[in-house]
């Protein structure tokens, strides 16, 4: 399971936990590249003077993740993919960890 993540030119492939911060203005784009499922978690706010903009990019079109003709349109930028639909949560969602353990005392 891993994610592509392109922030303007770099390409970067994440891994489990991994921390990709995204400063304001900064065009980006995630890709699920794996086999089973993601979770992304997108904090911040799309505000500021020139607001939302989906811009053409290469890198996105070649992944069906794109835009062929700019827009600040949401609804014109998500058309392609499906509505998202409700699901409730379950533990399979959860990568399979084991609890830490405790140090060994020095006594």
């Amino acid at each position: 399971m891993h994610d592509l993540a392109h922030r303007e030119h770099p390409r970067r492939e994440l891994k489990q936990w991994d921390y990709l911060h995204c400063p304001p203005e900064t065009d980006h784009i995630i890709i699920g590249a794996g086999d089973g499922p993601a979770f992304v978690i997108a904090v911040g706010g799309r505000t500021g003077d020139g607001g939302i903009v989906y811009p053409v990019d290469p890198v996105a079109l070649r992944h069906s993740a794109g835009v062929e003709h700019e827009t600040t349109v949401p609804r014109e930028a998500y058309a392609p993919f499906p509505d998202a639909v409700p699901t409730s949560f379950s533990e399979d969602y959860l990568p399979k960890v084991s609890p830490p353990t405790a140090p060994k005392s020095s006594r």
